[in-house]
């Protein structure tokens, strides 16, 4: 399953995230802390980025260069072949 995120541009979340020593991170959740069984990757965004927000479509669909519907559904393909 994909546990992992990253963000490409610095907003407020991830400036104090960054600053309280959790690295890369996507405003929310350190890359480190979302590693555990059986990490796949880290999400890289465009020059809007990918944050935690975007990643749930908490912004009712407005997610600017990232596809959230494409992102799940290759979640989804995913655990379909790992037998689930």
């Amino acid at each position: 399953m994909v546990t992992g995120t990253n963000v490409t541009h610095i907003d407020g979340g991830w400036a104090i995230m960054s600053y309280m020593g959790a690295g890369d991170n996507d405003c929310m959740v350190s890359d480190k802390s979302a590693q555990w069984d059986k990490f796949r990757r880290t999400l890289i965004g465009t020059s809007d980025g990918v944050n935690h927000f975007n990643e749930i479509n908490h912004f009712f669909g407005l997610t600017p260069g990232f596809d959230v519907i494409g992102f799940y559904v290759g979640v989804v393909r995913e655990l379909k072949k790992m037998g689930y």
